[in-house]
């Protein structure tokens, strides 16, 4: 009687050579490598005034507008960064709506549940409803 005697690799039904090409099309790819989709499958990148876009990037040169502290130039940059351009004019319900739907972290959110029942034209609108400082006159 003759005994038979059996290779085993992961996978029986492909070759060494296939199943290497397999292994390597199933590794998780990084953020920022490509992959063999389509390049219209590509994440794009964000744009200005996206969270982490360049202007997220960037830092700011110059020195603060005349009637706003470093803190309120700050805090009225990252309150804008979660909240459309396309937004405004918005009722503070929208508003709190918008930043939840960004993703805003909570001393935004935070700060935008104090906003008083009203329409709002702008960020700086905004802002000084809430007591911070904003430009003042040249």
């Amino acid at each position: 009687m003759m005994e038979v005697t059996t290779m085993i690799r992961g996978n029986s039904e492909h070759s060494p050579r296939i199943d290497e090409e397999l292994a390597d099309e199933s590794r998780v790819l990084r953020p920022g490598e490509a992959s063999r989709a389509g390049q219209w499958r590509e994440p794009e990148l964000p744009v200005d005034d996206e969270p982490g876009g360049p202007m997220d990037v960037e830092p700011r040169t110059g020195g603060t507008p005349k009637g706003m502290t470093e803190s309120d130039v700050d805090g009225r940059y990252e309150m804008a960064r979660y909240l459309p351009t396309g937004l405004f004019p918005a009722t503070d319900v929208q508003i709190q709506s918008a930043a939840d739907m960004a993703n805003a972290p909570r001393p935004v959110t935070m700060e935008l549940e104090k906003l008083p029942e009203g329409t709002y034209d702008s960020v700086t609108d905004v802002w000084s409803t809430l007591g911070h400082g904003v430009e003042s006159g040249r």
